[in-house]
């Protein structure tokens, strides 16, 4: 099963492609598929669960431009003429439905393929080595992802890290060390002393929030059947639909 983040996935190809013909590389792309094809998309309002948790989630990031979201509507209507699943649920970001499809079928024994630059899917190949891939960089070990971002921060969602802590800290720490110190902070409020430098600064109701918001959100299965549009293949009509923009 391959399945894209597709926000992620498509805004990548937009801003790439040289031919101008991004939305038909993407069709053919999946009509070549042999496997199962999901593409799930933010829904209305993704940001705002988190956002209740850590209100700073995401801010300050700069906006999209008008032809990205265009380029989303026209990738999205093609798809709706192949045999691409289509997954959009308010009130969720794709991160958490995608987290929630892949438990589901990995644990069944499937092979799943995500398609996204996001270090948060490493979790999923973490906790699923044999059956799940993904095609982020690896900066750290899966099982480590939400102790890294704990620890050293996530400027693309937001989160500063621990006062004093960085890049340089994380390398020279112990992480079996490291890891058992943060899970003492997260789980019973008690920082021990593991040797880190004078300069780490602790503040641990900001540690719990930040590992919430790190961590996937549960989404119920029925919920995201729900919101499901299965493509009916017709390449005609798909490259009808192209032609209506010179693509």
């Amino acid at each position: 099963m391959k399945i894209y983040d597709a926000n992620n996935y498509v805004r990548r190809v937009l801003e790439t492609d040289i031919t101008g013909l991004a939305p038909r590389t993407i069709l053919n792309t999946v009509d070549q598929a042999r496997d199962t094809v999901l593409f799930v998309w933010d829904g209305l309002g993704g940001n705002s669960k988190r956002r209740e948790i850590y209100p700073e989630y995401k801010r300050g990031r700069p906006p999209m431009k008008k032809d990205i979201f265009a380029g989303f509507d026209m990738v999205e209507e093609t798809l709706k003429h192949s045999a691409a699943i289509q997954v959009k649920l308010p009130g969720f970001e794709a991160d958490d439905v995608i987290a929630a499809l892949t438990r589901h079928y990995a644990k069944a024994g499937d092979q799943i393929s995500i398609y996204s630059t996001d270090m948060d899917f490493l979790q999923l190949t973490g906790e699923f080595p044999k059956n799940v891939f993904c095609g982020c960089n690896p900066k750290v070990d899966p099982k480590l992802v939400t102790y890294y971002k704990v620890c050293v921060g996530d400027t693309s969602d937001n989160i500063p890290g621990i006062k004093g802590f960085g890049e340089k800290t994380w390398d020279e720490t112990d992480k079996g060390l490291l890891k058992a110190w943060v899970d003492d902070i997260l789980t019973k409020r008690v920082v021990r002393d593991i040797g880190l430098p004078g300069r780490v600064k602790v503040d641990i109701d900001a540690m719990i929030v930040w590992s919430k918001i790190i961590n996937f959100l549960p989404v119920p299965l029925s919920l995201i059947s729900e919101h499901m549009t299965v493509g009916k293949p017709n390449y005609d009509a798909a490259d009808n639909y192209l032609k209506q923009w010179f693509l």
